[in-house]
């Protein structure tokens, strides 16, 4: 797995930087890849409003547009606006980063 660090301020909190680890997995076809998520803090450091800290992406491509989707088959759940927000967040720094590898 990579390392990313995302910077996220929560609502009404001090913006703060979160180690997530990552791993990216092709699909069969060829177009679609699988984000794999786990934030690199113990659970006893997690933030109040993050209730689960690994959740998974799948990013399809609609002709050259990527288009991204949080994985709902599993029973990772945002549970507040916040997680919702630093998930998402998490998907965009991991976007930028990985720019270069084709889907």
């Amino acid at each position: 797995m990579r390392q990313i660090d995302v910077e996220f301020a929560p609502a009404n909190a001090v913006q703060q930087s979160f180690p997530v680890h990552y791993a990216l997995e092709s699909s069969n076809d060829g177009r679609s890849k699988i984000i794999h998520c786990r934030l690199g803090l113990p659970q006893a450091q997690w933030p109040a409003w993050l209730t689960c800290g690994s959740f998974r992406f799948i990013m399809h491509l609609l002709g050259d547009i990527p288009l991204v989707d949080h994985d709902i088959s599993s029973q990772e759940y945002a549970a507040s606006l916040d997680a919702e927000a630093f998930r998402y967040k998490v998907y965009a720094a991991i976007f930028v980063r990985e720019l270069h590898v084709s889907i």
